[in-house]
């Protein structure tokens, strides 16, 4: 499994899983916009690269998700890749796939404000895990 939906009171969230951190990362990036669209619909058409830092893995985390949803806000760009090429406790740099959005094939579920650090965890279970609240 990559990940599960949570529901929160007011808000949603996602808990990711991976057998690295990198995988782990790609695949809360992947929650994250299956909750704005389909990810189905999205085709791998566009390419651009992504870095992101923090102070630990959760800072990582929450940097990492924020600045997908500002290039998605900006650039209008859903990512549906993401090829992760380094990444430590503190950074990674990525090589995101997706496509601009197109009103006549995508449908926007709902709109994600921010990855937030309420509740957050990035741990090492039997498996790398971690759970993700977003504000909408």
């Amino acid at each position: 499994m990559k990940f599960e939906i949570i529901e929160h009171t007011a808000d949603i969230g996602v808990r990711a899983f991976g057998k690295d951190t990198a995988e782990l990362f790609s695949n809360a990036a992947t929650g994250m916009f299956s909750l704005i669209t389909d990810l189905e619909k999205v085709e791998e058409k566009e390419a651009f690269k992504i870095s992101a830092q923090g102070r630990n893995r959760e800072e990582l985390m929450v940097n990492w998700l924020n600045e997908l949803l500002y290039r998605f806000a900006v650039d209008q760009i859903i990512p549906s890749e993401y090829n992760i090429l380094q990444i430590s406790e503190s950074g990674l740099n990525a090589k995101v796939k997706g496509e601009r959005y197109d009103n006549s094939r995508h449908v926007i579920e709902r709109e994600i404000k921010a990855a937030t650090y309420h509740q957050l965890q990035v741990e090492k279970k039997s498996c790398w895990e971690a759970r993700i609240i977003f504000d909408i």
